[in-house]
């Protein structure tokens, strides 16, 4: 009692950070381009071949892959959720496993068209058969994210979030929206025939099921996989924890692009670090103990773009150490102060700050300065926010651009819809590299569809309103320093707790889907086999990928595009992805097995033909 009558004790926060997270806008607009195309080559490959193997049926399954995603997007956009990368990686397995789905369905009706069933029919027993297969493999998922979701790091939550998402989606766009769109093409048309490549080439539909003796030959098969895992798991040992990046054993990992012009090897990286750590006294970032990867293409020895990473933890010390190492290489947006900015994180207020309501129509009425006459009309009841004196002086491209990218930052992303615009006021005399002409001042119009201060001038002053959001944003575009594009570091307090948390979420998800799958199927040994599947898929991977990185430094590391990979994040959401697939395939075969061994006289059946006919 004494003791809960004390009182609340006092709190110290440490001064330092025990993770830091530091992405420039340019870095971060990258990585959103990258995402985006890798989205979009993936759709449109999927979707033509779909549409090329099974015609009308393909062009269904694409309508519904398009309202996957469009569901995948809405719900985001709904639930105020982020993408990361790991989340990326989800979207990506969940187009595999949409289109899976109907694959699943569309084998089953082409099954039943080749017996002479009558296409409705086939089309009813097709969804039909496929139904439990497709329940149970995506369930199976399902868990795994539910899991990850409770005790995953937040990345590797965005990816369970944005699979989760996508896997309640393709249950829907597979089983409801495919049967009634093709349902209700053979209700108008009365079509009596749906082609589908292997249909119309039957040689096709030979090459692909194929009568192997899977089972007769499961001594090779099981020496050859036994030696691929035992040389993958000896090339994880060898590497040890050189295999763990930063993420998972403390230390600063530092991306920057040099200038247009310039490239250089990852042997002169090296050189330059280990002169770098010579003089800043960090013996961890010297160059034959740091991390150095190509960002970009790898498929040439020189390189603009690269990712160090290091044991040092002190981010600051490795970031002056960088920029100091290739400062006559890189591409330097150094940050630009203004007239009314404040000093470093002492922002004034709004009351204090050159931002003034738009109420008139003309821009000089609005800020009672004389700059120039500008009708502002579009910008009406919006904010504008004056840029006296900016040093160094910028062009007005380079103004919107820096504005813009950092419109992209996680910090702004809900800010990206305003509509902006950029005056140029007072012209410095001189042009940058482009031509364009440099200006020492300038004016930024805001507005957005909610805010209106013409009709509440009193709202002005409020927090997180249209003009405390916008000059918060301004300054940081103009006044962070961007010299290197992303700085990342974590504590061995951070790493060891993303540590446990990887191997706690793992370890329930293997558990979960076995219960699961011991439900579903009545015996343990399928949960068990399940297990032994993705265990070899995963462990054949990541051998590789220890593989890869004893070769990188190699010719064949040029030839193969391959780098010093590590076991990060951004791996463990790849790593999820093959179980994604392993479990997704291994639940196809086990449903046929249960399947034909319920059929007719299937348990008198041999089990070895029995085996390989559902294989």
């Amino acid at each position: 009692m004494r003791t809960l009558s004390a009182g609340s004790l006092q709190g110290r926060l440490s001064e330092e950070p025990i993770s830091i997270h530091t992405i420039s806008a340019k870095f971060g607009e990258d990585n959103i381009k990258a995402g985006l195309k890798a989205a979009i080559w993936a759709l449109i490959l999927v979707a033509a071949f779909m549409a090329v193997y099974y015609g009308f049926t393909g062009a269904v399954a694409d309508f519904a892959l398009a309202a996957n995603m469009l569901i995948i997007l809405g719900v985001m956009a709904m639930l105020q959720a982020t993408f990361t990368l790991p989340g990326i990686a989800g979207i990506v397995l969940t187009i595999g496993m949409a289109v899976d789905a109907n694959v699943l369905i569309f084998e089953r009706i082409r099954e039943e068209l080749e017996r002479d069933v009558e296409i409705a029919t086939a089309v009813r027993l097709g969804f039909e058969r496929a139904f439990s297969t497709i329940v149970d493999a995506n369930l199976t998922t399902l868990i795994t994210c539910i899991v990850l979701g409770y005790t995953a790091t937040a990345e590797v939550k965005g990816f369970a979030v944005t699979l989760g998402i996508g896997i309640v989606a393709t249950l829907f766009t597979a089983l409801f929206c495919s049967r009634v769109i093709i349902e209700f093409y053979l209700e108008l048309t009365k079509a009596k025939k749906l082609r589908m490549l292997p249909m119309t080439m039957p040689a096709i539909g030979r090459l692909l099921s194929p009568r192997i003796d899977w089972v007769g030959k499961r001594y090779i098969l099981f020496a050859a996989s036994g030696a691929l895992i035992f040389a993958g798991v000896w090339c994880m040992w060898e590497r040890g924890q050189d295999l763990l990046d930063i993420e998972f054993r403390s230390g600063t990992r530092v991306s920057f692009e040099l200038a247009a012009d310039k490239t250089l090897s990852i042997p002169q990286v090296r050189e330059r670090l280990t002169q770098a750590a010579a003089a800043a006294a960090l013996p961890d970032l010297a160059g034959d103990r740091a991390s150095v990867v190509r960002v970009g293409r790898t498929d040439t020895e020189q390189s603009r773009g690269f990712t160090i990473a290091t044991l040092e933890t002190d981010a600051k010390r490795v970031e002056r150490a960088i920029e100091q190492a290739f400062e006559d290489l890189l591409d330097r947006p150094q940050p630009v102060t203004f007239l009314g900015s404040g000093a470093g994180d002492d922002a004034p207020p709004i009351n204090a700050a050159p931002v003034y309501p738009i109420r008139k129509v003309n821009l000089i009425e609005n800020i009672k300065l004389e700059l120039i006459e500008e009708n502002v009309a579009d910008y009406l009841g919006g904010v504008v926010i004056v840029l006296k004196q900016m040093e160094p002086p910028l062009a007005i491209e380079q103004l919107r651009q820096r504005i813009g990218n950092m419109r992209q930052q996680p910090a702004y992303e809900k800010l990206v819809g305003r509509q902006f615009d950029v005056i140029g006021v007072d012209q410095a005399g001189s042009e940058d590299e482009q031509g364009e002409a440099l200006y020492r001042s300038a004016v930024i119009v805001v507005r957005d569809g909610q805010t209106n201060y013409v009709e509440e001038p009193q709202l002005f002053t409020s927090r997180g309103g249209l003009a405390d959001t916008e000059w918060a944003l301004v300054r940081d575009a103009l006044l962070r320093d961007t010299t290197l594009d992303s700085v990342s570091n974590f504590s061995p307090q951070v790493s060891n707790t993303m540590k446990q948390q990887a191997i706690v979420a793992l370890t329930l998800s293997i558990l979960a889907v076995v219960a699961y799958i011991w439900l579903r199927f009545g015996s343990l040994r399928y949960g068990l086999a399940a297990i032994a599947a993705l265990a070899h898929d995963v462990l054949i991977a990541l051998g590789l990928v220890a593989l890869a990185g004893m070769f990188a430094d190699t010719p064949f590391a040029t030839v193969f595009m391959l780098s010093d990979f590590k076991v990060n994040l951004a791996l463990v959401a790849a790593v999820l992805t093959i179980v994604g697939y392993s479990l997704n395939d291994t639940i196809v075969v086990f449903d046929r097995i249960r399947e034909n061994l319920n059929a007719k006289g299937g348990r008198r059946q041999d089990p070895t033909a029995l085996v390989d006919r559902s294989i």
